[in-house]
């Protein structure tokens, strides 16, 4: 692989778990009983925000 391609691969990899963060979110917050949705998350230090 490319750099450009690696460069693209963290890119499209980034969107897909931005997208499925708000599908899980959305679906998880229209369940019944459901009051809080608390998610954790680690970043290595120095990475970039997308």
């Amino acid at each position: 692989m490319t750099t450009d391609q690696i460069d693209n691969a963290r890119v499209a990899y980034a969107a897909l778990l931005e997208s499925s963060l708000k599908r899980v979110v959305t679906v998880l917050s229209g369940l019944e009983g459901v009051r809080r949705i608390s998610l954790v998350g680690d970043r290595m230090p120095g990475a970039r925000r997308s």
